[in-house]
C-alpha cells in the first residue's frame, strides 16, 4: 500500500506540474520550452526506486489527455488516448533510465557535492536521458499525422530542451524536499531551491517575452499579407456596385430593356471588369405575370424556359406557384449559364429566402448575400441592387 500511495502521490504531482508547463506549449500543444514534470519524476525514481514509475506513467498519461481531449471531437478521443499512451511509456522509460544514470555516475544517497556528481548530472544525466520521451513522442505525433514532418525537427528540440531544463531545475527542487540523507538536504533548502527557483522564473519570463515578440512579429506579418488582400476585395467590391448602378441607370433610362439591348450593354461591363463572372436581371415576376413571363422568354428563343427551383436532391426542377418569384430572365454570359435562366431566387432551396427581397427605407441599396445557386457550381459572392 505503501508504494500505491507514493505512486498517486508522484502520479499528481507530475499532472500539477505538467498542467503548469503546458502553459508554454508550442502547437500542437506537447512540447514545451519547460518541463519541470520530467525532473520530478526523475527525482522520485532516484530516491524511491521503480515502484514510483507506475505514477510517472498515471501522471503524464493524465496531463496529456487533459491537455488535448475535445469534448466537441469524441470520435478522435481514441486517437488521443493512444498518442497521450505512447507519450507517457516514454516519460516513464526515461525517469527509470535517468534514475540508473543518476545512481551509476552520481553519489547517491548524497548531495551531489562530490567534484563529478554535478558534471555527470549537468553534463550525461540530463541531456542523455531526455532524449527519450521527445523522440518516443514526436514520432507518435508524425505516424499519426498531428504533427506534420516539417515541423518534427523543431518540437523535437523544444521537447528536448524542456525536458532537459526541467530535470536540471526540477530534479535538485525536488530532491530538497525528498532526498536522502535528509538533514543535508533539508538545508540546501536556501542555498539551493532559491536560485534555481530564480532562474526558473527567469526562464519562464524569458520565454513569455520571446513569445510576445514572436507573437507581434506574427500578427505584424499577417497584417502585410492580409491588407494588400483586403484592399483589392474592396476594390472588386466596388467595382461590383459601380456595375450594378450602370446597370440600374440604363433601366431606369429607358424603361423598357430588351435582351439584345442588355447583353450589348453587360458585355462591356464584364470586359471592363474581369473578376465579376455573371450579370443578371431579375424582374419579380406574380403568380398572374407567370404565364406571361414564360411564353415570352420562349418567343426570345428560349425554347426550355420556364421559372425553376433546387429540389431537395438539388435537381432543378419547375417552381410551384408562389405570390411572386425573382426569376433569373437575362444573364451575361449566356453561354454556359443558359440553364440558370428562370431561377427563382426566392426559392427556399436555392439559398435565399423571401425575407431577402428588401423592404422599406434604403431598399434601393445594392446588397451583398451568399452565392444564389444556379445550374453550375456557384463561386465567390452575389451582389443584387433591387429597384
Amino acid at each position: 500500500m505503501r508504494s500505491v500511495g507514493l505512486a498517486a502521490v508522484v502520479a499528481l504531482a507530475y499532472f500539477l506540474a505538467g498542467r503548469a508547463a503546458l502553459l508554454l506549449a508550442i502547437p500542437p500543444g506537447y512540447a514545451t520550452a519547460i518541463w519541470p514534470a520530467a525532473g520530478i519524476a526523475l527525482a522520485a525514481a532516484v530516491v524511491c526506486g521503480p515502484r514510483v514509475l507506475p505514477g510517472v506513467l498515471v501522471g503524464s498519461l493524465a496531463v496529456n489527455l487533459s491537455s488535448s481531449f475535445d469534448p466537441a471531437a469524441p470520435a478522435a478521443m481514441w486517437g488521443e488516448a493512444g498518442i497521450a499512451a505512447v507519450i507517457a511509456v516514454g516519460a516513464t522509460a526515461q525517469a527509470g533510465l535517468g534514475a540508473l544514470l543518476f545512481r551509476a555516475l552520481c553519489t547517491y544517497p548524497g548531495t551531489l557535492d562530490e567534484d563529478r556528481d554535478p558534471i555527470a548530472f549537468a553534463a550525461i544525466v540530463a541531456p542523455v536521458s531526455c532524449l527519450i520521451n521527445p523522440t518516443v513522442g514526436v514520432l507518435a505525433l508524425v505516424q499519426t499525422g498531428v504533427l506534420p514532418e516539417a515541423d518534427a525537427a523543431f518540437n523535437w528540440a523544444t521537447w528536448w530542451v524542456g525536458d532537459a531544463i526541467g530535470v536540471l531545475i526540477a530534479t535538485p527542487l525536488t530532491l530538497v524536499a525528498i532526498g536522502e540523507p535528509a538533514a543535508p538536504w533539508r538545508r540546501r533548502a536556501l542555498p539551493v531551491a532559491l536560485p534555481l527557483s530564480l532562474v526558473m522564473a527567469v526562464a519562464v519570463a524569458a520565454y513569455v517575452a520571446v513569445s510576445a515578440v514572436e507573437q507581434d512579429r506574427i500578427v505584424q506579418e499577417y497584417r502585410s499579407e492580409v491588407q494588400p488582400l483586403a484592399a483589392d476585395l474592396e476594390h472588386r467590391r466596388s467595382a461590383a456596385l459601380e456595375t450594378l448602378e450602370s446597370i440600374r441607370g440604363l433601366f431606369e433610362a429607358t424603361g423598357d430593356v430588351s435582351e439584345p439591348t442588355f447583353l450589348h450593354f453587360t458585355a462591356r461591363l464584364l470586359a471592363a471588369n474581369p473578376s465579376i463572372q455573371a450579370l443578371g436581371w431579375n424582374p419579380v415576376v406574380t403568380a398572374s405575370e407567370r404565364e406571361a413571363h414564360e411564353a415570352a422568354a420562349r418567343a426570345r428563343g428560349h425554347t426550355d424556359y420556364r421559372i425553376i427551383e433546387r429540389d431537395i436532391t438539388g435537381q432543378l426542377v419547375a417552381a410551384p406557384s408562389r405570390d411572386r418569384h425573382i426569376a433569373v430572365t437575362y444573364i451575361q454570359p449566356l453561354e454556359g449559364n443558359e440553364a440558370a435562366l428562370g431561377y427563382d431566387i426566392l426559392s427556399s432551396t436555392g439559398g435565399a429566402r423571401r425575407s431577402s427581397t428588401p423592404r422599406g427605407p434604403g431598399r434601393r441599396r445594392p446588397r451583398l448575400r451568399s452565392p444564389w445557386s444556379r445550374a453550375r457550381p456557384p463561386g465567390g459572392a452575389s451582389f443584387w441592387s433591387p429597384p
